[in-house]
């Protein structure tokens, strides 16, 4: 479903990511790879 849904940027997103992500209105596959992307940043710290 994640695929499908956010694209392959999806497969990378934690559950807390996800959750934020099912609450907004309308979530582009720009908005998911941002996501990703800072998700992982602050497990690199």
């Amino acid at each position: 479903m994640r695929l499908r849904k956010y694209g392959p940027a999806g497969e990378q997103l934690n559950d807390e990511q996800l959750e934020l992500l099912e609450q907004e209105p309308g979530v582009s596959q720009f908005e998911v790879e941002a996501e990703t992307e800072r998700g992982e940043s602050r497990e690199a710290k």
